[in-house]
């Protein structure tokens, strides 16, 4: 039977194999003399083939017999080695999800070809916050001045940032100074492996904030929907590398200022 046989190859056996088992189920009990008859299938193969099913648990030599004789083992076991591929498929799904990150930029460095992609809401945010874990690399962040105007972001953000230091993940960030910029540039910093530059001399109100990391740089719109782009390409994450360090070069003596008033306060 054809479906049978489709049937048979989904779940791993190979044609002659899927000819051998349908005919022992359909004809019972049989000697390789007899099988081969009737499969058209020379005796020396079936020696091999038998073996590779009875290891697969489809097939058995038939205790009742006198002399050598197979019989098939009930359908219901194909079911398992359905049941079992799926599992394995499964398992290999999940072990490449973990892997395609690497991979995907392997295979943009071959190429040269920057991969975009464009993601939508919470969720998105939270694929590229993950991907950031999954890759394990230093970050640079342009905030945003919408960056705290959400709970459900703010939430987010903050299970991040305590999942990165657990990797040791270390970010630099730019971006004006917020009303609590003081307690958290102080106390919070460090233990969330944080340096900042604030910009104070002239306005720098990002609409969307900037993530960079590994060959990646993701722009990130929070003001009304969440929109991310991600852009995978060596060569445009070193070009916002460089913009960058060029920001926090040209922020550092207006920082150093803020920072020394804070400390002038507080003696």
């Amino acid at each position: 039977m054809e479906i049978l046989d489709d049937i048979l190859s989904q779940a791993g056996l190979s044609d002659i194999e899927a000819t051998t088992y349908s005919t022992l189920l359909s004809h019972g009990s049989m000697s390789i003399l007899e099988l081969s008859q009737k499969s058209n299938i020379t005796r020396t193969n079936l020696y091999n083939i038998l073996t590779s099913l009875e290891e697969k648990g489809l097939v058995e030599q038939d205790p009742h017999a006198k002399s050598a004789h197979y019989i098939p083992k009930p359908p219901r076991e194909v079911k398992k080695l359905l049941e079992l591929k799926e599992k394995h498929l499964f398992m290999a799904k999940n072990t490449f999800d973990l892997l395609i990150g690497n991979l995907q930029s392997q295979y943009n460095l071959i190429s040269n070809k920057p991969t975009i992609s464009y993601l939508e809401g919470i969720d998105g945010l939270a694929h590229v916050y993950q991907d950031i874990l999954d890759t394990s690399k230093d970050i640079l962040l342009f905030r945003s001045t919408h960056d705290d105007k959400r709970n459900d972001v703010d939430t987010l953000i903050q299970k991040q940032i305590t999942q990165q230091v657990k990797r040791g993940i270390k970010a630099r960030v730019i971006g004006p100074p917020e009303d609590d910029a003081k307690e958290l540039y102080t106390k919070l910093d460090t233990i969330r492996l944080v340096e900042e530059r604030f910009i104070t001399n002239f306005p720098f109100e990002l609409p969307a904030q900037i993530l960079i990391y590994h060959s990646k740089v993701a722009t990130v719109t929070i003001r009304d929907d969440i929109i991310v782009t991600l852009i995978d390409n060596p060569a445009i994450a070193e070009t916002f590398t460089v913009l960058f360090n060029f920001v926090w070069e040209y922020a550092t003596p207006e920082h150093n200022k803020l920072v020394e008033s804070w400390n002038i306060k507080n003696a």
